[in-house]
């Protein structure tokens, strides 16, 4: 029983729950959500139009009390996205789009990874008219080397000017994948380890850059500090991404002498010295 439940996560999830639209309950795909909101208006329905299978999802840009109302998608039975633990490399389907009015609506698809509920990896899509089914790919952007635990599919029909979108836009959604793997390493722009490096250059006179890497996204926090223990002071103060940053500092209006610079990164912290000579 052990082996079974190890086993789950990897064969349960190592594709889009439902990724054919296949499974229909109570007119929702089964393991999405969608803005259906019945008997009012139902922009998306089951369809037998597919391009594998029995069936695939149908949105259609519907008048309500002339307002267009989009058809959207969500992943998750909630509407909160699915557990997943793999790196793909690519996100890949099926679709066809007949824009109404004017023209020009697009469907929009936004694909994000996350790790203990931190962004790591996205994928997006902007998908134009077409009359028959074309496939679609888009290249995933990993931000950091983590293994994800979730993902998230996001879908609605917008306006590629910038405009409202046309009641009779429609689309159709089908065979979802995510395609290939990416190798488990950062990128040359990802730390392994939090670090403060020591400024450069030293001695500086009046502007010096202050490098430092973070595994992790984290709040960080960057000061500087006299002899005192005055803060003299503060270069960062927000959340930023993992990776390798770096901050100028400038002491143009303080007197020569020892400075003390400081990182706070989460449980992360340390100092170095440098030395500023007019």
């Amino acid at each position: 029983l052990l082996f079974i439940f190890v086993l789950l996560p990897v064969c349960m999830f190592s594709q889009i729950p439902n990724a054919g639209f296949e499974s229909w309950t109570n007119g929702e795909p089964d393991g999405w959500v969608t803005d259906n909101t019945p008997p009012d208006f139902i922009p998306v329905t089951q369809s037998n139009s597919a391009h594998s299978g029995s069936s695939a999802m149908q949105g259609t840009v519907l008048n309500f009390s002339g307002f267009p109302i989009a058809p959207s998608f969500v992943s998750g039975p909630d509407g909160d996205g699915f557990p997943y633990n793999s790196r793909p490399g690519s996100f890949q389907g099926w679709y066809k789009l007949t824009s109404a009015g004017s023209g020009g609506d697009l469907l929009q698809i936004t694909v994000g990874f996350y790790k203990n509920g931190q962004g790591i990896g996205a994928a997006f899509v902007s998908l134009g008219d077409a009359a028959s089914y074309t496939q679609f790919s888009s290249d995933i952007t990993w931000i950091t080397a983590d293994v994800p635990d979730s993902a998230i599919i996001v879908g609605i029909v917008g306006n590629g000017g910038g405009g409202t979108v046309n009641a009779g836009t429609t689309f159709y959604l089908d065979d979802l994948t995510f395609s290939g793997a990416t190798a488990v390493q950062p990128d040359e722009n990802t730390a392994l380890s939090f670090e403060l490096a020591q400024n450069y250059p030293n001695p500086f006179n009046p502007t010096t850059t202050i490098s430092y890497t973070l595994p992790k996204s984290s709040f960080v926090t960057l000061k500087v500090y006299n002899l005192l223990g005055q803060e003299v002071a503060e270069l960062v103060n927000e959340t930023q991404f993992a990776g390798k940053h770096s901050v100028e500092f400038t002491g143009t209006d303080l007197p020569s002498g020892l400075y003390i610079y400081k990182i706070t990164a989460g449980n992360f912290s340390q100092t170095r010295k440098m030395m500023l000579l007019k």
